[in-house]
């Protein structure tokens, strides 16, 4: 038995042993989020419609609050149907996300991620933001 053979059987092994486990999980997280996307669709229409009548929104003109009123209405038909189709996408993600493992960059990691260029732009973005937020 070679080396290669060796560590494919121990792979194979693995996912026999991992796979009811895995299963177990999505069916668990299946369950819950079948039971919490009443409860999420609930809680979001009624933060939409609570933000009609809040006195801390800036929607001052009329026309304001019926294109808010209008993308309620939108919601309430639209949201069921746009959360029904997210449970088995979640399901499947959510399984697929237990079999990955973190990539390893190696000689990678030293790599700078965010450019001096970005970080000045922020910078600079954060600086004109609280400027105007004193004026």
């Amino acid at each position: 038995m070679g080396d290669k053979f060796l560590i494919a059987y121990n792979k194979f092994l693995c996912h026999c042993l991992y796979f009811p486990i895995a299963l177990t999980f999505m069916a668990i997280f299946t369950f819950l989020n079948v039971l919490y996307v009443p409860i999420a669709y609930f809680k979001h229409t009624l933060t939409l419609i609570r933000t009609l009548t809040d006195g801390d929104e800036t929607m001052d003109e009329f026309s304001e609050k019926m294109t808010r009123l209008q993308t309620i209405i939108i919601f309430i038909f639209t949201g069921p149907v746009i959360f029904i189709m997210s449970l088995p996408v979640d399901s499947v993600v959510f399984f697929r996300n237990m079999y990955t493992s973190p990539h390893n960059y190696g000689d990678e990691a030293d790599w700078n991620l965010i450019s001096e260029r970005a970080l000045e732009i922020f910078q600079t973005s954060c600086a004109r933001c609280l400027k105007d937020h004193r004026a």
